[in-house]
């Protein structure tokens, strides 16, 4: 099982990013989050709703509640790789979300007060 978590670079507490994994779900390892300069934001992709359906979520890099940023999945979709823009409102990101197997570029806001998710 892998998971997020932060430290502060001063030392400090270990405190656990993502939220509460299902049964055999993991936070993506490998370029399987981002860490938003300007604002602090972690956005990472993980099945932890549904197992091996990988979605993206956004948390503050000091803990508190994730929320998922993605939208809702077709069966079998996923998020694939994905990216902040520099001023760190938005995520693009790869995904069949809509159809399996057919993948298409996507927008949302990085932040779940904000969260709208649009086709490229």
């Amino acid at each position: 099982m892998s998971e997020l978590y932060s430290v502060p670079a001063t030392g400090g507490a270990v405190v656990k990013l993502n939220g509460p994994l299902v049964t055999n779900g993991n936070v993506v390892a490998s370029s399987g989050f981002k860490i938003g300069a300007l604002d602090n934001r972690v956005v990472y992709r993980s099945d932890q709703e549904v197992d091996e359906r990988r979605e993206l979520f956004s948390v503050s890099i000091t803990g508190g509640p994730s929320v998922k940023i993605s939208s809702s999945f077709t069966a079998g979709g996923n998020v694939g790789h994905f990216r902040l823009t520099p001023d760190n409102r938005h995520v693009l990101y790869l995904a069949d979300q809509d159809t399996d197997g057919m993948t298409e570029l996507f927008e949302t806001l990085a932040r779940s007060e904000e969260r709208r998710v649009g086709k490229g």
